[in-house]
This record gives structure tokens, C-alpha cells and sequence, in this order.
């Protein structure tokens, strides 16, 4: 096995460590990964599969947020998790052109009580909500989809579940309180906490919008997950996603603009590799 690769590479205000490595045999490599991180470095990898001496394809088999993701500073949540991940996939695709499609199970989690941040990475979950779910109920599409404009590999499968999410927003798909309380299946002490922000909604985005933003991962924890899987068990699956890096950037709704303020900070789509005291800005 070849002796690892380290870089660090500077984005916006974040600098990062990738650890490139190949196993080789006989000339050929065998393996090939690469994993970004900071302080705590194993955060996100990558790993490619090779044919005959070239890469076919690539898999994002690991990703996680953790503070220390980030050389001596602490990374941000939410935009950390999807500057670090772009950053990786950027680096990579400069160093391995032919792959440009990268594979992943969606099973990202969010946590609805703070991590024991006096442990050291990685830390356990602490009231795991699934983040697909969440960003389902909200946007009518995954995290992946709104950042990364990820899509199923499954294009027919993709294509009936992004026709039954309309059930979110038209007011003849919104059911009876009682009927929602059977399908979702909240505990019995948010009956009539749920009652006050279901009743006045037309649309299920409303009901969702409703709960103030303070409350929401605590309150829907306990039934999101029966209440997507009711409408969407059978188009959607957290197994076979894919992001395209050529449309990765392409955003439909991510940066949105005001005419008082920008909603969402713009991180940079360039990094800055830091080697030997050199500089080299790369696309």
C-alpha cells in the first residue's frame, strides 16, 4: 500500500484535511479512498471501484458532522455539512476526471438534543431524527435533493416519488385529526398540542409550518417517520442516490434573496490547496 497523501486545502474561513490512499498490486491499484476531515479527520469519505486499471465509479460510504471536522476551528452545521462534502467531491473529481457520478445511502441524521461535546468524536446520536424525512415534510425534498441536487439512481422510481409528495401541499390530500392521529401514531400527551397547529392548516405544509421552529424536532420525533412512510413507502428508499458533480451547484431554491437580506450565507465554490507554503487556487 502506497504512504498516504495529505492535504490540506483552505475554504472561506474552514481549512480541511483530505487523506488520499491507494493500494496497489502488481502495478494495479486495488483501492482507492479518500476522507475528509479537520482536527477529527475521518468526517466524509470517499471510495472508488476500479475495471481493468481504471475507476468505473465512486461511493460516499461515510458521512458525519462532527464540530472538530475542521482544522482548529469548529464547523459549522448544516452549511459545514454541505461545504465539506462539496469540497471532498471537488478534490476528488480534479484528481480523477473519468468518475463524475457519486453514489449514497441517504441515512443522515439529525439530532434533536445536543451531542456530549466533552466526549470525543464520534459521538452518538442523541435523539436521532432522520433528516430526509424532515426535509421532506418541509421543502418536498431531501436535504441531498435541495443541496446537491441528488437524485434516485432509479429514475422511474424517482419519478413516482416526486409525484406523490404532492399530497403535502393539496388541501384534498389533508385528512381528519383523527385519521392523522392513527396513521402517525404521536404519543398521547401531543394530542392536543398537534390539535392547535393541524386544525387551522389547509395543506399539511401548513400544518408543518405552524409549529414554531423551536419546537419542531423535539415535537415531530416521535411520528414523522410513520407519517412519511405512510404516503411514501413505496416510492421512497433511502438506498441508491447519486450526485452528479456537473450539476451539484445547480441550485432550484437553496440560495434564496430577499429584499432585505440574503437568506443563506454563499460559501465559495473554489479551494485553495496549502502544500509547502504554495498557494494554488483550483476550480
Amino acid at each position: 500500500m502506497n504512504k498516504p497523501e495529505i492535504t490540506l486545502i483552505k475554504v472561506g474561513k474552514y481549512t480541511f484535511k483530505v487523506i488520499e490512499k491507494k493500494c496497489m498490486y502488481d502495478g494495479n491499484i486495488i483501492s482507492h479512498t479518500f476522507k475528509i476531515g479537520g482536527d477529527y479527520e475521518d468526517c466524509v469519505n470517499l471510495s472508488y471501484t476500479y475495471k481493468n486499471g481504471k475507476p468505473i465509479s465512486a461511493k460516499l460510504p461515510h458521512l458525519m458532522y462532527e464540530p472538530e471536522c475542521t482544522v482548529s476551528s469548529d464547523l459549522e452545521k448544516g452549511i459545514g455539512s454541505e461545504l465539506i462534502i462539496k469540497t471532498l467531491l471537488r478534490y476528488a473529481h480534479n484528481k480523477i476526471k473519468d468518475v463524475s457520478i457519486f453514489y449514497f445511502d441517504d441515512m443522515s441524521h439529525i439530532d434533536c438534543k445536543e451531542k456530549n461535546l466533552t466526549k470525543l468524536p464520534p459521538r452518538k446520536h442523541q435523539l436521532p431524527l432522520k433528516l430526509s424525512y424532515l426535509s421532506i415534510a418541509y421543502n418536498s425534498k431531501t436535504w441531498y435533493e435541495k443541496h446537491f441536487n441528488a437524485i434516485m439512481t432509479n429514475k422511474e422510481l424517482y419519478r413516482k416519488y416526486k409525484e406523490k409528495l404532492e399530497f403535502l401541499t393539496n388541501i384534498s390530500d389533508k385528512i381528519e385529526f383523527i385519521r392523522f392521529l392513527e396513521i402517525s401514531k404521536p404519543p398521547i400527551e401531543q394530542y392536543e398540542i398537534l390539535k392547535k397547529y393541524y386544525e387551522p392548516a389547509k395543506t399539511y405544509r401548513e400544518f408543518f409550518n405552524n409549529i414554531p421552529f423551536k419546537d419542531r424536532c423535539e415535537l415531530l420525533l416521535p411520528w414523522l417517520s410513520n407519517f412519511i412512510q405512510y404516503y411514501l413507502n413505496d416510492v421512497y428508499t433511502d438506498n441508491g442516490w447519486e450526485i452528479d458533480i456537473h450539476t451539484m451547484d445547480n441550485k432550484n431554491g437553496g440560495f434564496k434573496k430577499t429584499s432585505k437580506r440574503k437568506t443563506r450565507k454563499l460559501y465559495p465554490s473554489k479551494y485553495k490547496i496549502i502544500n509547502f507554503n504554495e498557494i494554488h487556487s483550483i476550480m
